[in-house]
């Protein structure tokens, strides 16, 4: 299972954490978050939210100040 999203950082801060928070609670073990961010618009600290979450988190390819960021669910029971 994938979660994949260009998230709508004009909604604030909050909202894209809340996304990225609320998909730990979506995804079974080796289910993937895919998210597409500009630099500008917080990828560093999607980054950093998304490394604290799923104790992990990969730049799969960066260009032009866009970033794809993927982390992977671990063997976690998700209750």
């Amino acid at each position: 299972a994938a979660i994949v999203t260009n998230p709508p950082v004009r909604a604030g801060k909050a909202a894209v954490d809340g996304m990225i928070a609320g998909a730990f609670d979506h995804l079974i073990a080796g289910g993937r978050l895919t998210v597409v961010l500009q630099k500008k618009q917080g990828a560093p600290s999607a980054k950093k939210l998304m490394a604290a979450t799923f104790g992990n988190c990969d730049v799969i390819k960066k260009d032009k100040g866009y970033y794809i960021l993927e982390s992977i669910m671990g063997d976690v029971a998700n209750d």
